[in-house]
Formats: C-alpha cells, sequence, structure tokens
C-alpha cells in the first residue's frame, strides 16, 4: 500500500508539471500610426517572409482564411513569390514591381524574429503520507518511511517570436505593427491556425482593418 501511495503521488506530479507545458500566442505590443485611418481594402496582400516553403504556405493560407472570413480581400503571398524565389534574396526592385503589379493597396508583412528552446528546471518535491500515530517515538519512527521524495526534471519551452507590419505600398508607410510571441507550439499547424486568429482580431481590435462590405 505504501509504494502506491508513493507510485501515485508520483504520477500525479508528473501530470501536473507536464500540464503546466501548453501551447499559447499572444501579441505582446502593437502600434497604430496616429495618422491612419482604416478604410475598407481592394485587397491585402500577405506576405510570410520565410525560406521554408512549407511553413510560409500554412501561415499565409490561414491568415488569409481569417482575413476573408471578415469580408477582407486577402491574397496569398506565396502565389506573387513562389517559393524558389525566396531561395535567393529579392532585390527592392523587384518587390516593389511585383507589388505593384498585384494591385493590392495593402500589405502584411510577416517575419520570425526568434525561435528559441529554454530548459527549466523543476525541482522535486518531498510527499509526505499522513498517518496516526505519530505522536509516539516509534509510531512516528514507523511512519517516517512513508516520506518519499520525487525527483526534479528538465522541461523544456519552445518560445517563437514573430513580427507583423501592415504598409501602404503607394507611399510605403508602416501603417500598423505588432510583435507576437506564441510558446511550446504543439505543431506547425496548431499555431498557424492560433497564431493567424489572434492576429487577425488584433488588427481589427486596434482599427488597422474593417470589415468589407
Amino acid at each position: 500500500m505504501r509504494h502506491q501511495l508513493i507510485f501515485l503521488c508520483t504520477l500525479l506530479t508528473t501530470v501536473f508539471i507536464a500540464g503546466g507545458c501548453t501551447s499559447s500566442s499572444e501579441i505582446t505590443r502593437s502600434w497604430k500610426s496616429p495618422e491612419y485611418t482604416a478604410k475598407p481594402l481592394k485587397a491585402l496582400l500577405v506576405i510570410v517572409i520565410s525560406n521554408d516553403a512549407i511553413a510560409r504556405g500554412t501561415v499565409e493560407g490561414d491568415v488569409v482564411r481569417e482575413l476573408r472570413a471578415a469580408n477582407i480581400p486577402a491574397q496569398l503571398g506565396i502565389e506573387l513569390f513562389p517559393p524558389l524565389l525566396f531561395k535567393d534574396k529579392i532585390s527592392k526592385e523587384d518587390a516593389k514591381k511585383k507589388i505593384v503589379e498585384s494591385g493590392a493597396d495593402a500589405v502584411l508583412l510577416i517575419s520570425l524574429l526568434s525561435n528559441e528552446e529554454t530548459e527549466t528546471y523543476v525541482p522535486g518535491a518531498m510527499v509526505y503520507t499522513p498517518a496516526p500515530g505519530t505522536v509516539a517515538m516509534y509510531g512516528y519512527w514507523y511512519n517516517s518511511w512513508n516520506l518519499a521524495y520525487t525527483q526534479g526534471a528538465y522541461m523544456s519551452s519552445r518560445e517563437i517570436v514573430l513580427q507583423s507590419n501592415l504598409y501602404r505600398p503607394s507611399d510605403e508607410a508602416l501603417l500598423w505593427a505588432a510583435r507576437s510571441s506564441s510558446t511550446n507550439p504543439s505543431s506547425l499547424s496548431k499555431f498557424s491556425r492560433i497564431y493567424s486568429s489572434v492576429l487577425v482580431g488584433k488588427m481589427m481590435s486596434d482599427g488597422a482593418l474593417v470589415k468589407g462590405r
């Protein structure tokens, strides 16, 4: 029975520690130009700056879906700038030419600032199973064997920080900017869905975008 109690306490401790590593995504800071008043857009071009074609396609696709759900006409940047073009640096002149030709009146650029994994040591704990008879010396002697120490463990945590900037191509003005932090993403697809929802929601609440007609 004593061994079962020790095992149960150790198991519960492990479950609570593991449960703390939940995934989340939030906008940590944002800014909107005081001179900018959002109006319905004709076309919003979403571009994720990355050499990873899968990551680009996934994030751009989810952001575009969130925008279109709000009746905001959005276009995938990967259609305008295919993955092969991102193998080499695209000149500012070439990028400007393609964006002007696309007819977009706003461009959302998303870039990765950091993708870091850290380890945190979670110390062990002394688990005690209360029992009668601890007042008497030999009762205490016997029940002291019910003390058990759960070993500490190193827990990994990953943080992804993205920068999102909304520009007006006509004069290259920065209209809105935000930095986001995503912790412990379980997969690219889940991270992308959560991030896209949080990003578009924040752009709407900040007044950087308005729903289309």
